[in-house]
């Protein structure tokens, strides 16, 4: 597997492979919109991967600046909003051939990197309750604790509609050393 930096040029490459993924992973109420990811990939400072495993798309994520999300649920009143200092993870999503095979672990490895890399402090993010707690499981491997709970997070009928607001402390983190 290789992990690549998802830039504008690989954006525009790749980018109706991932809306396809995207489409076919998540309900309507948590699927990202293709002028969603595209602002995402433009952020100066965002931390934005892909997964590759024998030239096909495993998976990917998408990362910025916290005060870049402010109509997502719990941005706005995260303790770090307006420092500057917090990336909200947007987006992880695995493509079902390579579920279950650590891409998801590695991409989160990856994301957290490149986010101690551009010199965010806090690494923020949400996952639905009930239909994210793989996510959840993985996060908190990661050193994830919950900071909220938001209830009605999502608009559809799918039930638990709340998520769990979180976040990674990086503040003690470094980069690994080069080998």
């Amino acid at each position: 597997m290789m992990i690549v930096l998802l830039d504008a040029e690989r954006w525009e490459e790749h980018a109706s492979a991932i809306m396809a993924i995207e489409a076919e992973s998540y309900e309507p109420g948590r699927r990202d919109s293709f002028t969603f990811l595209d602002r995402v990939v433009q952020m100066p400072r965002n931390a934005s991967l892909l997964a590759i495993v024998d030239r096909s798309i495993a998976g990917f994520c998408f990362g910025g600046p916290l005060e870049e999300f402010a109509e997502t649920g719990g941005v706005r009143s995260d303790p770090h909003w307006g420092r500057n200092d917090a990336l909200y993870a947007a987006d992880l999503t695995v493509a079902a051939p390579y579920r279950g095979q650590g891409v998801a672990q590695a991409l989160k490895r990856a994301q957290i990197e490149r986010t101690v890399a551009l010199g965010f402090r806090v690494y923020a993010g949400r996952n639905r309750v009930g239909l994210a707690d793989a996510m959840w499981h993985i996060n908190r491997a990661a050193g994830a604790r919950e900071v909220q709970r938001i209830t009605d997070a999502y608009s559809d009928d799918l039930g638990p509609r709340s998520a769990i607001y979180y976040h990674i402390d990086l503040a003690d983190r470094q980069l690994p050393s080069p080998q």
